[in-house]
């Protein structure tokens, strides 16, 4: 079940300089970066390297400027709690990862305005993520927050509403009757939300 309010909009583009690699030692990637004082854009896909696997630590405080960070597809089992210094980043894309958790520090990325987490192992978000007010666009597709996380979410945003968001996608992720009428319910009581995707779960 996709659900679509009318006249959905365009996410605005961001105007920014990519680094792009296909490099597997990260503290590498990030340190050449760094010799960018003015980077804006990281992209990072380390799907050519076989089974290697990608882990953020602190070094990733080293890209203070940096607006959109990018690392999907790199098979990434950690996030460090120094995401949370990244304070103008207003993109943040994890997707196809196998994440289990977000450190409670994504809370601090008050520019934050989309995140794309989808394709990981989630089964809930940080309660700091209510921080988050300047969100348009959250995709949590593809993970395992059944009915449950489902509606943890929506107890999270009626307590802290997100008044900028228009696009929220929950699509296959385990829920059932329970959690598809919350988040439906929810829906209809947040007029300002465009669109929010609840295809393959069991109680579509």
């Amino acid at each position: 079940m996709k659900i679509r309010n009318s006249h959905e909009k365009r996410m605005p583009g961001l105007d920014v300089d990519y680094y792009m690699t296909n490099k597997e030692d990260t503290q590498e990637i990030i340190v050449a970066a760094a010799e960018n004082p003015m980077l804006r854009g990281l992209r990072v896909d380390i799907r050519s390297c076989g089974t290697s696997t990608m882990t953020v630590g602190n070094e990733i405080a080293i890209l203070s400027n940096l607006q959109e960070l990018t690392l999907h597809s790199s098979r990434m089992e950690y996030l460090s709690p120094s995401i949370g210094d990244l304070e103008f980043l207003r993109v943040l894309n994890l997707y196809h990862n196998f994440l289990t958790t977000l450190p409670d520090e994504v809370g601090n990325l008050m520019s934050l305005q989309q995140m794309h987490l989808g394709t990981n192992y989630l089964t809930t978000l940080p309660s700091t993520c209510s921080k988050l007010t300047n969100l348009i666009d959250l995709n949590l597709s593809h993970n395992k927050f059944g009915d449950d996380g489902a509606t943890k979410m929506v107890s999270m945003f009626d307590k802290h509403p997100f008044p900028k968001l228009l696009k929220l996608e929950f699509n296959k992720n385990q829920i059932e009757g329970t959690g598809c009428s919350c988040l439906a319910s929810f829906l209809d009581r947040n007029t300002s939300l465009l669109c929010m995707n609840l295809e393959n779960n069991p109680g579509n």
